[in-house]
């Protein structure tokens, strides 16, 4: 697999599945072990408790011999067991087999047992190599220890039928483990897969291609990433559509008064019109500087907002008298269209806390879009209200208004809808980027064909 991130997914489910059987292994080998042999060896205590109780209560002041032989009369070989009877020294005295022993018992560990203790063993008789476990248990004579009642059983088919539960156990592991590296490795295809694809596409995007999908296959993070890279390349789309179009409109804005500039330039050149026509050329031309100019400055502050160099003044502003001003600057435009201009400036305003040229900025960005949108005889109006934090101003108009459409994005760079008027685009975005600053509030509520109306909020 050429993804490490694959090996990594792969290897870890692996690695958790394989503790897990491994685990799960140790545990039912030990549970075997202990059901079986641990069954089996408590079998044998308990028969071996039974019976020495038994006999050491109802023949109590019998000689060993005699309590031997009464044992072994009564003894029944049900579970194939072998009884034995042991006496202090480890001698085999009896057995229910019939079988001589003539080897010796060690019987040092089985001196220190008391009456109703067990001593077990497990081991190979040296005779017939077979494994057998055995337990005893004292037998009394009066008061005193006598000898040992000991089951010996052989475990040969106990050890078979363990080692077979093993070996099916084992079998099951590895298959098991196998299956899920099988499994691992295709969970992780499916993440790989994936990644890899939105790998090439974001490359893709790099490189420039923003016409590629990222396909979204599965409604997780994966898909939700696709989602989000599908988003980001349409939005990259808009950026770049919305720059050419700026491109376009600023090129356009820019000649259209470089030419107006240059044609009345070389017409005054020539001496050849009269004083009223001279007048008329040079209005024109400090006009179309003008807004140059405007265009220019738009540019720079855009450019300055970009990289983070724009520099506030914050100082006590009259905000009162500030529109004012701007307003008395704005009379002889709003004659030339006969517009009515209604003023409703709250006293009780005195100042806030702001840089006073970009307040300036803002509002005649505003007023200047209000007096290009209005209709001949409409109405601007402006007021001012004093609020608990500082103070607001709104703007409106019963101009043209925003289509519906295009009023979310009013305040995006270089957006200018499908209004014809002159302009960059920057306007509104600059102005809201500048009331932010002032840890402010922007917002434009319009209707179409009713007219805009802007509230700003400052503190």
């Amino acid at each position: 697999m050429r993804s490490s991130i694959g090996r990594r997914i792969s290897l870890s489910i692996f690695i958790v599945i394989f503790l897990t059987v491994l685990i799960f292994e140790i545990v039912f080998v030990m549970g075997v072990n202990e059901f079986y042999y641990g069954g089996a060896l408590g079998i044998l205590s308990d028969k071996a408790l039974s019976s020495a109780n038994f006999y050491n209560m109802y023949l109590r002041y019998e000689g060993l011999y005699n309590k031997a032989s009464t044992i072994m009369g009564n003894y029944e070989e049900y579970d194939k067991a072998e009884l034995q009877i042991v006496d202090i020294d480890g001698n085999i005295i009896m057995s229910s087999t019939g079988y001589l022993h003539t080897e010796k018992l060690d019987v040092s560990l089985m001196r220190n047992l008391e009456v109703g203790e067990i001593y077990s063993w497990q081991g190979r008789i040296n005779i017939t190599g077979e494994e057998v476990i055995a337990v005893s248990t004292p037998l009394i004579e009066g008061n005193s220890i006598v000898g040992y009642l000991r089951f010996v059983s052989s475990i040969q088919e106990i050890k078979a039928s363990v080692r077979d539960l093993i070996s099916k156990a084992i079998f099951l592991g590895v298959f098991i483990l196998v299956l899920s590296l099988i499994l691992a490795v295709a969970l992780s295809r499916s993440i790989v897969r994936p990644i890899r694809h939105l790998t090439d596409v974001s490359r893709n995007i790099a490189g420039g291609n923003f016409d590629i999908v990222a396909r979204k296959k599965y409604d997780d993070e994966i898909g939700e990433l696709a989602d989000t890279i599908n988003f980001m390349t349409n939005e990259i789309k808009k950026s770049n559509n919305l720059k050419n179009d700026f491109v376009s409109s600023i090129s356009h804005e820019i000649r259209t008064p470089l030419t107006s500039i240059r044609g009345w330039a070389e017409t005054l050149s020539e001496n050849s019109i009269d004083t009223e026509e001279t007048k008329q050329g040079i209005g024109i031309i400090l006009n179309e500087s003008v807004r140059l100019t405007k265009l220019v400055e738009e540019l720079l502050d855009f450019s300055r907002f970009e990289s983070g160099r724009i520099n506030m003044n914050f100082e006590k502003v009259d905000l009162n008298l500030l529109i004012k001003d701007i307003l008395k600057q704005y009379s002889i435009k709003f004659e030339s269209k006969s517009l009515q201009i209604v003023s409703s400036l709250d006293q009780n305003i005195t100042y806030v806390n702001g840089d006073g040229d970009r307040l300036k900025q803002v509002f005649i960005n505003i007023i200047d879009n209000a007096l290009k949108f209005s209709h001949e005889k409409g109405m601007i109006k402006v007021t001012t209200a004093s609020t608990f934090k500082g103070a607001n101003v709104i703007i409106e108009d019963n101009g043209t208004g925003i289509p519906s459409s295009e009023l979310p994005h009013i305040t995006e760079k270089f957006y200018k809808g499908k209004s014809k008027q002159a302009g960059s685009g920057l306007g509104l975005s600059i102005s809201k980027e500048i009331i932010s600053l002032h840890k402010g509030t922007f917002y434009i509520d319009s209707v179409e064909g009713k007219g805009t109306k802007v509230s700003i909020g400052l503190i």
